[in-house]
């Protein structure tokens, strides 16, 4: 039995099963990945669509892959 400060009480029970929460953690994920494939179809003739959710942290990191990119063609183009 623990506690913890939101006063929930858990109970704990002692196996011999051996749990791998990385593992475990990767199975629901992928679940919920393919989960969300079934339920948005890509329409006919397309072979990918937009990727949804994401947040300001997704943007703001593909800003900035983006600027490097840009930036790595305009160095490739000066030593040309």
């Amino acid at each position: 039995v623990s506690g913890s400060h939101d006063r929930a009480v858990r109970v704990w029970h002692r196996t011999q099963e051996q749990v791998f929460i990385e593992e475990e953690r990767q199975k629901e994920h992928d679940l919920l990945l393919d989960a969300e494939d079934k339920a948005a179809p890509l329409p006919e003739g397309e072979e990918s669509a937009a990727v949804g959710g994401g947040g300001r942290a997704v943007t703001d990191a593909t800003d900035r892959l983006q600027e490097a990119l840009l930036l790595c063609n305009r160095l490739e183009d000066k030593e040309v």
